[in-house]
Formats: C-alpha cells, structure tokens, sequence
C-alpha cells in the first residue's frame, strides 16, 4: 500500500513567508500574490504576481516598502515687506506589514497599513525660519505654534511690519458748510456755497509730519513726501491772518487749484445776438432764454433758467439748463481740456529733445576723439535731416493747440506757447552755438510742466440740460438730461451720459463716454442709427430697452443690435 503524500504548508508572518514542511515530495501549497505598489515578492528569485505554487525547495522574499511623513516650513514676504506669511504642511506617511495568518495550504497575502504622524515642527526650528528671512517686528508666535501644531498645517500672519502714517500738507479748512449732494432719480443735485462779503470761508492748516513705517525686517519705510500745494487764491477773496474772507457776495469756488468767491453776472431778460457775446471770468446766470448767435465763455458755471437755442456756451466749471438745447455747442471744462492736451505736448516734446541732446553730444564725443569739434547748429542741421525728421513737426502742433485751445487756457499759456514755437523751428535750432541751448530748453520745459494745473477728478465739469436736440455736447464730467433726453446729438463726456428721465431717450446719436452711459431707451423702432461707446475698462451701457440699429462700442469690441434688448447692461 503506497505512502501518501503530505502537503505543503505555508504560514504568513508580519514580514514574510514560512514554509512549515520540507519533504522534497510533497504537494505544493498555494500563494496567491495581489498587485501593489509597496509590496514585491519574489519567487526562486523572479517576481511573482497573481497564483503562485510554493514547492518545500522553493525560496520565497518579501519586500515591503514604507511611505515616509514629511513636512514642509516656509515664509513669505509682501513685496512691500509690510507681511509675512507662514506657510506649514503635515503629510502624513505609511508603515506596511503583511497581514499574519496561520499554517495553510492556501494564502492570500494582504497588507496592513499603520499612519506614520509627521514629527511637529519646534519653536526652536519656526524661529530659525523667521532668522533666515531676517524677521524682526511684530512676531505672532502664537499663531505660528497655532498652524504648526495642527494635524495639517496650515498658513498664518507670522509678522506684521508698522505702517507709515502719511503726512498732512498744508491746507485750507473750510468754514462754509454745504449740504451733501443728492439724486433726484439718478440725477445728482449739486448745492451751491453762496457768501456775502467779509464772510470767512476758510483757515490756514499747517502741514503735519507723518511718521515712518517698519517692514517684518525691521526696515524703515520712509514717509513721502507731501507736494500738494495750496490753491491759488482767486481775487475775490483775501488772507488776514491764516483767515480766508470773502472780498464780495457770490459762489465759493473751491477746487484744487484755486480758493475764491467767484462774481455772478446775471440778465434779467432773454439775451440775444443784439445784446451782444459774454465773455465773464465768474458765474453767468439767464434768467431768461438763450437765443441764436450769442456766444456765452465762463470762468465760472453758466445756469440758463430757459431754453438755449442756436447758441454756444462755455463754461469752466459747469453747465445747468433748465430748459431744453437746440442746436446748441456746449462746452463744459475746456481750460481743463486744453491743460491736459498742453501737458502731453510738452511731455512728449521734452522726451524727444533729450533722445535729441544725447544724439548731439554722441556725434561730440566722435569728433572730439578725432581732435575735431563742431557747433551744435552745425549737428542740428545733419541729425534734423537724417534721424530727426519728425520734429519738424512740432511747431505746427502747438500752432494748433494754441489756435484751437489758447482762448480756453488765459493770454499767459497761449503767450508761452507762441513764443516756444519760435525757439523749436528748425531755422532757430540751427544757429545754436553749444548744447547748452538745448539744456536750457528742456529746463524751462520741465518748469512749465511743474507750474501747469493739474488735471483733477474733483475738479470736473458738468452738463445738465431737461433735454438736447442736435446740438453738440462736450464736458469733463457728467453730461446729464433730466427730462426727455437727447435727440441727434453728439455728447462727449469725460466720465459718464444719463439720460434718466421721461422718457430717457438716446436717439439718432454719437455718444462717448469714459465710464458709463445710462438710458431708458436707446435707438427707435425704426432702427434710427445710434452709436454709444465707452472707452474706460470697467465701464458699462445700461437700459431698459435698445432698439435694432444701435451700435454699441467698447474698447476695440462692437457689437451691432439685431433685435430689441430688454433690462441691459453691456457688455
């Protein structure tokens, strides 16, 4: 009678296989091997996955491995130096071991799996991060031990740096109380400040020294400097003391380039071409009608209690119809307007003369490596032919600009402007004996810059009419209807367009606007063409119907209407 044969038997340990009978003739036990990442075996010396028959000679490893914890500590600074932020991460690891089980013919191996929690990080360790940054003021070390005992981490304000407190300029307080504004629909209403004479109206504040702030380094952070200077005093005003007085009844006038109380001339009855132009350096006020061809400039605002028919009107601070305009040209802001084109010319002419000065002593330096010298009229005369072309054209520019914006900007500007045409001609270049020519241009040039007003937000001005009908529109501000709106018009607002009243229409118009145009209705049912464009990026149409036929503009995007719009803003 045959012997039979005994089975092979396996058991799994935390760290391996053993086989637990070793006679040469006995049945193979079975192994079965899943696929893991962590886990290789490796049978007789090859890798084993999936069913595997274990013989008593054969030679079982296994290789288990371990899934580190790590952690990471880092600190970063604002640009501006005036934060640190700590950043911590806890990733937590794995430790592997085969799941045990007892002497079998069949195994299945299977791993248990042990978290390994990341050693925390010290406050010795969080404070050598913040000496490696250079980190001095106002340390949290609560909120790092906060972050950095936590499962995960995380990130917290480690330092704070001291912010500068900015200075004051000096300046004038006023002593006129004025309501707030106020919206009538969407319509501001501004109030106006209204004096007698000998009325104090404001007080001398000295400047007040700011104080210098510190970075999370302990870096001191300089205070800048205030260059706001003090308005200028108009003349209808004067200083005793530090004290502001009205020198005669009229309207505060308080912007940032000028403190007075501006005169209002005012007519009775409607003014006509026969009563001849206005030309006043205050307030106008019609009580009346303004009728065809009379031309109204203002240093102050123009209020019409009438109509406006035929007629233009410019004013520098402002525009308020009651009534409606018809075929009118209103100019609201224009010395504004001119300041602002005069300083780019004269920014981009003195770029273009100092490219000019450093060409010259270029062609200077040449010549005197050679021995040679030449004078500048003689370098003029090559460089203006050859590389400088273009700058013959700025004569003509500011011929330009002082015919079509002189008046606007006073007798002083359009003086200037005149006289500096002659010394930029080619002609007049040309003779110079030196550089320094040159050099004194671009020096009276950058103090032109300094003495010229600036343009200012607050210093903007408006528009207000009950409705427009084929006139043309432009100011630096607002430009607003309060009744039907505008009618085959051209407006052209350095800010925003309402139209808000009733019915609040844009018909058969060009309208440009910086920030934002608002209507009830825009175009007609009978795709009447209308084109509205903003220029400013954030800027937006709104309404609460456009017609077929509009064009609506933003930027270099434009987008024709196919069909009626309801309850839109765009884009």
């Amino acid at each position: 009678m045959s012997q039979t044969r005994r089975p092979t038997i396996i058991a799994v340990t935390g760290i391996g296989i053993d086989v637990m009978f070793s006679d040469p003739d006995a049945e193979p036990a079975r192994l079965d091997v899943p696929p893991h990442p962590f886990l290789q075996v490796l049978h007789n010396g090859k890798p084993a996955v999936g069913t595997v028959m274990v013989r008593p000679q054969d030679t079982i490893q296994v290789e288990l491995k371990d899934t580190e914890a790590t952690r990471e500590l880092s600190v970063q600074i604002a640009s501006d130096g005036m934060e640190a932020v700590l950043r911590v991460r806890y990733t937590p690891g794995t430790r592997r071991r085969l799941r045990t089980s007892g002497p079998s013919l069949h195994a299945t191996l299977e791993l248990d799996e042990f978290p390994i929690v990341a050693a925390k990080f010290s406050r010795a360790e969080l404070e050598n991060a913040l000496i490696s940054q250079r980190i001095t003021t106002q340390i949290d070390f609560d909120a790092m031990e906060e972050v950095a005992t936590s499962v995960e981490g995380g990130d917290c304000v480690c330092a704070t740096g001291i912010a500068v407190i900015p200075g004051e300029p000096e300046r004038y307080g006023s002593l006129v109380e004025v309501g707030a504004s106020q919206l009538i629909g969407i319509v501001p209403v501004h109030p106006v400040a209204s004096v007698l004479a000998d009325t104090a109206i404001a007080r001398w504040i000295a400047a007040k020294e700011g104080k210098p702030g510190v970075t999370v380094r302990g870096e001191i952070v300089p205070v800048r400097p205030v260059r706001t200077p003090l308005p200028k005093l108009g003349k209808g005003v004067r200083e005793e003391s530090g004290t502001i007085f009205a020198s005669r009844a009229g309207r505060v006038v308080r912007t940032a380039r000028l403190l007075d109380v501006a005169d209002t001339l005012v007519f009775e009855e409607t003014h006509q071409l026969t009563n001849g132009h206005v030309m006043f350096d205050g307030d106008v006020v019609f009580k009346q009608d303004v009728s065809d061809g009379v031309e109204v400039v203002a240093g102050g605002k123009v209020f019409v209690s009438g109509n406006v028919s035929h007629a233009r009107i410019s004013a520098d601070q402002g525009i308020l119809i009651s009534g409606g305009a018809v075929a009118a040209t209103l100019r609201a802001g224009t010395k504004m307007v001119a300041f602002s084109e005069l300083l780019t010319l004269f920014q981009d002419l003195l770029g273009e003369i100092e490219t000019l000065v450093g060409a010259v002593k270029q062609v200077e330096v040449i010549y005197a490596e050679r021995g040679l010298s030449l004078e500048t009229g003689r370098i003029l005369t090559k460089l203006l032919e050859d590389k400088f072309q273009e700058f013959s054209r700025w004569p003509r520019e500011f011929e330009h600009w002082r015919t079509s914006q002189g008046t606007s900007a006073g007798p002083e500007w359009s003086n200037f402007v005149s006289a500096l045409t002659g010394q930029i001609q080619s002609a007049r270049l040309t003779t110079l004996k030196n550089v320094r020519g040159l050099e004194m241009l671009i020096e009276l040039l950058e103090q032109r810059i300094a003495t010229l007003p600036a343009h200012n937000e607050a210093d903007e001005a408006w528009i207000q009419v009950r409705n427009a009908e084929r006139s043309d529109l432009v100011a630096t501000g607002d430009i607003i209807a309060t009744g039907h709106g505008f009618y085959q018009c051209k407006v052209t607002s350095g800010t925003s367009v309402k139209a808000g009243g009733q019915p609040g229409v844009l018909l058969g118009c060009a309208v440009v606007a910086r920030t934002t145009v608002h209507a009830r209705e825009i175009g007609s049912q009978a795709e009447v063409p209308t084109t509205v464009e903003i220029q400013g990026s954030q800027g937006e149409i709104t309404a609460k119907r456009i017609y077929p036929g509009t064009v609506l503009k933003a930027g270099s995007w434009q987008y024709k209407v196919q069909k009626e719009l309801v309850d839109v803003t765009w884009p």
